[in-house]
């Protein structure tokens, strides 16, 4: 009798090991599985607020800025991209610098109503856009920029080259806090 009452005792000291370790495993997965979940959502939030992507758009506020602009960062491999003429429709992106509710999707539509194709509209990098400018991001003459300029109601004189071949648009609209001066908005 002693000799079995030894044996349950340590079966269920094995039983009682066995349990605690199997606790200890699944605490030690939950933890690493909430640490893979706050991974992710950090990843997310920080991909939702690089609004302006990989590449910083400049805002020429000076001559001199304008002249940097005018030289073009085209690749060798796409030269086409960078002498792309006037087109018979016109990507855009329109960016909001100004930080009214809503600005961005309200241009967009108003565009879009024009015939123009709106492949992005989001936040730009920063809310302290004065004037609202337009940049031609494939012809140095700036033909696409100029027509959507004019569509919007802005100055020639806040029209841009930028030629970023890679990008897969034509013209970029940021939006400033003179937005109320724009057409779609009077």
């Amino acid at each position: 009798m002693f000799l079995l009452g030894r044996v349950l005792r340590k079966s269920e000291k094995a039983k009682t090991v066995n349990k605690s370790l199997r606790s200890a495993g699944f605490s030690a997965f939950i933890l690493l599985l909430s640490a893979a979940i706050m991974f992710i959502f950090i990843s997310m939030v920080l991909q939702m607020l690089n609004a302006g992507g990989g590449e910083r758009v400049q805002i020429p506020d000076q001559p001199q800025a304008r002249a940097q602009l005018q030289t073009p960062t085209q690749t060798p491999t796409q030269p086409e991209t960078a002498t792309r003429k006037t087109l018979d429709v016109i990507r855009v992106e329109v960016l909001n610098g100004c930080g009214a509710n809503n600005i961005a999707a309200d241009l967009r539509e108003f565009l879009i109503a024009r015939d123009f194709d709106v492949v992005d509209f989001k936040n730009f990098s920063s809310y302290q856009v004065p004037q609202t400018m337009v940049i031609d991001r494939t012809n140095m003459e700036q033909e696409n920029a100029k027509k959507v300029a004019r569509v919007i109601g802005v100055s020639k004189n806040h029209v841009f080259p930028q030629i970023s071949p890679h990008r897969k648009l034509d013209v970029t609209v940021i939006i400033g806090h003179d937005y109320k001066n724009l057409k779609a908005f009077q």
